[in-house]
């Protein structure tokens, strides 16, 4: 909304759609790969800087919960850092 509100009215509905794909694709990528680099623990392939495994979420059904409620997290501010990159690209 702030970035909508800094723009002309003539590109608001271009500066909504693209945050709107920037969300969707980056929370899929997000949830393919992202969150598996960054807190994967399959211990031969991964290392403090770099994690390997929980691709595409998975969890076992004590952690779920727990695993979900992180990923939404780290997933918003994924997606947000995105937008924020782009819209500053935009300002210059």
């Amino acid at each position: 909304m702030l970035e909508s509100g800094l723009a002309s009215v003539k590109n608001e509905a271009n500066i909504m759609v693209k945050n709107v794909v920037d969300v969707i694709f980056g929370g899929l990528t997000y949830w393919m790969f992202g969150y598996g680099l960054s807190f994967g623990n399959v211990k031969p392939y991964s290392n403090p800087f770099c994690g390997w495994g929980r691709f595409f979420v998975t969890a076992s059904q004590n952690d779920l919960g727990w695993v979900y409620a992180q990923f939404f997290f780290q997933a918003a501010c994924a997606t947000t850092a995105t937008t924020i990159v782009q819209w500053q690209k935009e300002l210059n």
